[in-house]
């Protein structure tokens, strides 16, 4: 048997799974840490979208102060959702740890915390959805 050594890949976009394996059937050893930061193209695809919306927003054919709630709304829904999913996470990636007693924890930037996988968590080739609920909300 081979001595154990650190396992680090990127699994897709910028999703980090660490852990060790010392089986040659490349089994991990737990615990096992998966860490997520937004992939760099997320910001442009937000500020694109929104762009485009106020755009198509300016070209309707309604009163102007209409148009301009509905810009404003778009402005406030672009500057909410990089408050969310860009900035959260820049200083500190959401991090998953799943330990030997098969339990999960979150860590993010309000602290760790011990949560529940929920079924309608999705594995597909090309996508993994993991849905989480703790105390507070589901995640």
């Amino acid at each position: 048997m081979s001595p154990s050594r650190t396992y680090q890949r990127v699994v897709h976009f910028n999703i980090l799974v660490e852990g060790e394996y010392p089986h040659m059937d490349g089994a991990f050893e737990l615990p096992i840490h998966i860490a997520y930061r937004p992939p760099p193209w997320l910001a442009g695809a937000l500020i694109l979208s929104h762009s485009a919306t106020i755009i198509c927003i300016l070209g309707l054919a309604v009163l102007i102060w209409l148009k301009l709630v509905m810009a404003t709304a778009t402005i406030v829904s672009c500057l909410a959702y990089w408050r969310k999913y860009i900035q959260c996470h820049a200083a500190q990636p959401v991090q998953l740890i799943l330990n030997s007693a098969d339990e999960w924890k979150l860590v993010d930037g309000t602290g760790a915390r011990e949560v529940q996988l929920l079924p309608q968590s999705l594995v597909h080739p090309v996508l993994l959805v993991l849905r989480f609920r703790d105390d507070r909300r589901v995640h």
